[in-house]
């Protein structure tokens, strides 16, 4: 029990330190329902959980296929 009680402090340091190291990411919102909700499940996940700031892009299907994506 010693153990975990002195283990506590370091995960929260380091859960804290990983959070700071986050910044900015940018991620690609699809044109399709499905896709719609997971570019906004990651949002919120990296928001409330790791303090990022999340800028959601609308990326149309027919853009990627130009590229050969």
């Amino acid at each position: 029990m010693k153990t975990l009680l002195a283990a506590v402090p370091l995960v929260i340091a380091s859960s804290l330190t990983h959070a700071a190291d986050c910044g900015t990411v940018t991620i690609a919102e699809m044109n399709w329902a499905s896709a719609e909700f997971a570019a906004n499940l990651d949002k919120i996940i990296l928001e409330e959980g790791y303090g990022c700031n999340v800028e959601l892009i609308r990326i149309n299907r027919n853009l990627l296929c130009l590229y050969g994506v």
